[in-house]
């Protein structure tokens, strides 16, 4: 088991209530309690290694600054295209999600991703004329691998 005791620097929690603390302990990866510097000596282990930040910043947090993470979040709830070898392959994965979905209402957006049109058949950008023929129910929208391209009709 791995424990570590932070102190001595600017540890900023980001909690409303307790912004700023004079230490952290963290167990196994886990923060197991913040507050200050004597409390927290009294409950860490034995063998808890003291880390002194000497004056430096720690924020326990996790930063998503570019949002990556959070764009491919958002790609595993909709339909992957990325196998999609040919406008019909995209066509048919668009169907058997129409099929297996449980609308609530025709408002609801199909969304697909990660078709490249460098590894489709027809070579092109899909339009909205292919997405017609999936559903004129539903709005729709494909996106390219890049996010930089896609089709939709609404």
């Amino acid at each position: 088991m791995n424990s570590f005791l932070f102190f001595n620097g600017n540890i900023i929690t980001m909690e409303d209530n307790n912004i700023y603390v004079e230490a952290i302990y963290i167990e196994d990866g886990i923060i197991k309690k913040v507050g200050n510097l004597v409390d927290l000596e009294k409950v860490i282990k034995k063998d808890t290694k003291k880390i002194n930040l000497n004056g430096k910043t720690l924020m326990p947090s996790f930063i998503d600054s570019h949002s990556h993470i959070t764009a491919y979040a958002n790609t595993l709830s909709i339909v992957s295209l990325k196998e999609c070898k040919s406008y019909e392959d995209i066509k048919i994965k668009l169907e058997e999600y129409i099929k297996n979905k449980d609308f609530e209402n025709t408002d609801e957006w199909i969304v697909g991703f990660g078709y490249d049109n460098n590894f489709l058949k027809e070579k092109e950008h899909p339009t909205c004329r292919l997405l017609d023929e999936v559903s004129i129910d539903y709005p729709i929208v494909i996106t390219h691998v890049s996010r930089s391209y896609g089709s939709f009709k609404y």
